[in-house]
């Protein structure tokens, strides 16, 4: 580079560390698409950045663009050893059918590259393994997808890529890995893994791959782990043996997890200190899960987190999955909560109402003496404010949160710094100039009050939609490396 010359360098004058920097920088993924496809170079400096991120998913009707980003990475080691996100996202095959494994077209991919590379991993399951990508198995090619990828952090497997799990917890399986002569990877970089498998039930009758899920359960590494861990033993029968305690693991999302078997999930995380609990009642399946939510014994098991959860966020699903809101099971609660108030460091709860106060607003227990005095951020949701049991009138509601807000205001008895009643049915419970009058007074004394249309499991499900539909405008960034090539 000239540093003597007043005119600015041109950016191909630039070494390509420099240019590595300015492309990190560009705004839309397009735009760096767009800059490698200028010259051989721009697009060698390029394609480990657009790698990095992998989304696969499809257009309505068509199928994913799995063996595309399969093919592009068997070509190409080194930019696999780039990718540290991997999202396998989208739902509803057009293909799926009952006990039928799904499957693709997989003309797209050279089988000879497929059958050494899954050669070379020595597992004893590999010949079936390599015959099953042939076959165009969902489950064999994602296996084969995630074993390309040593050095990834983040997975991310939609309900389409994570129902049929066999060869996947097969590689994951510690038992078949230790093998003498397995090279099967490691994974040591792995950090958040979410395995949205809570309908793993729901579509087969002959399969049954609900207890494939727990062998995430034996990845050490992991910060983060999201999975419905669905068993009809208390305490918890694990298929491969009890887990080595997971002492990295801070974040922990479980899904149709029996209060019953809390416990026994919080003992092999020591260290969680975010916890999300999804409670659902599926009457197909009545030896797994019932309609009584025993509060007593969900109590009993977050007792034992007192003194180190930071977050907690539990949802309560009354309609089993069915699209017709109006389709409600009725879910009964026995017990009550008595010592969220002793929790010493929760900063954040996330927790329906019903739950916290009970069905009846008959009680004499204010909020304030039901939550801690350390905690900063409060949402109530409307979670079984359909069910029959409700009593709780608008009257009711109001006379709840005036109190707790009026009380915070004058005395400032904790240290709540936002409060939010989250949920249709609190829609109508105040007019929007109460709303607002509320607001302005809770601001004067830093606190953030909101009354939303939504909760935020409702949230996040819109957001993963919205997510999913704006991602199919490239489908992979693997494809657009093929592009540029």
């Amino acid at each position: 580079m000239d540093t003597k010359s007043k005119t600015p360098a041109c950016l191909s004058s630039c070494p390509d560390e420099v240019q590595l920097l300015i492309l990190k920088e560009l705004p839309e993924y397009e735009d760096l698409r767009s800059m490698a496809l200028i010259n051989k170079r721009f697009c060698n400096i390029a394609q480990p950045v657009l790698i990095r991120d992998i989304f696969v998913g499809w257009e309505p009707g068509s199928s994913p663009c799995l063996t595309t980003v399969i093919r592009t990475l068997l070509d190409r080691p080194d930019l696999a050893n780039e990718v540290k996100s991997l999202r396998l996202d989208g739902h509803e095959f057009p293909d799926r059918c009952p006990d039928v494994m799904p499957t693709m077209s997989v003309a797209a991919l050279n089988m000879l590259k497929v059958a050494s590379f899954i050669e070379k991993t020595g597992a004893d399951f590999a010949d079936a393994w390599a015959e099953a990508v042939s076959d165009g198995e969902i489950d064999a090619l994602v296996t084969l997808l995630i074993a390309l990828v040593p050095r990834v952090k983040e997975i991310y497997l939609g309900p389409d890529f994570s129902i049929e799990i066999y060869y996947l917890e097969m590689m994951f399986d510690p038992d078949r890995r230790s093998k003498p002569g397995v090279e099967l990877p490691a994974h040591e970089h792995l950090r958040a893994l979410t395995v949205r498998n809570e309908t793993v039930d729901s579509y087969h009758s002959w399969f049954n791959f609900t207890k494939s899920g727990l062998v995430f359960f034996n990845i050490s590494q992991l910060h983060a782990l999201s999975i419905a861990a669905i068993s009809s033993s208390t305490p918890m029968f694990w298929p491969k043996g009890r887990p080595q305690a997971l002492k990295r693991l801070v974040e922990l999302h479980l899904h149709r997890v029996r209060e019953s078997q809390l416990e026994g999930f919080f003992s092999l995380t020591p260290n969680m200190r975010v916890l999300r609990w999804v409670w659902s009642w599926n009457p197909e399946h009545p030896e797994v899960f019932t309609n009584v939510i025993d509060v007593g014994m969900l109590e009993s098991a977050l007792e034992t987190r007192m003194t180190d959860l930071e977050t907690l966020d539990i949802q309560l699903v009354d309609d089993a999955g069915i699209e017709d809101p109006t389709h409600l099971w009725a879910i009964q609660m026995q017990g009550e909560l008595n010592e969220l108030r002793y929790f010493c460091v929760l900063r954040q709860l996330i927790i329906p109402l019903t739950l916290l106060m009970g069905y009846s607003s008959t009680s004499r227990r204010t909020l304030r003496s039901k939550i801690p005095s350390c905690l900063i951020s409060l949402c109530l949701t409307d979670d079984l404010c359909q069910q029959l049991d409700y009593d709780w009138s608008k009257k009711s509601i109001r006379s709840l949160i005036h109190e707790f807000l009026y009380g915070e205001i004058e005395v400032s008895r904790t240290d709540i710094r936002s409060l939010s009643i989250a949920g249709a049915t609190f829609h109508d419970v105040w007019t929007a100039e109460e709303v607002q009058i509320l607001k302005d007074g809770c601001r004067r004394h830093d606190i953030d009050l909101d009354v939303l249309d939504y909760t935020p499991a409702e949230f996040r499900a819109n957001a993963e939609i919205e997510a999913r539909g704006g991602r199919r405008r490239s489908c992979s960034c693997a494809t657009e490396v093929e592009d540029t090539a």
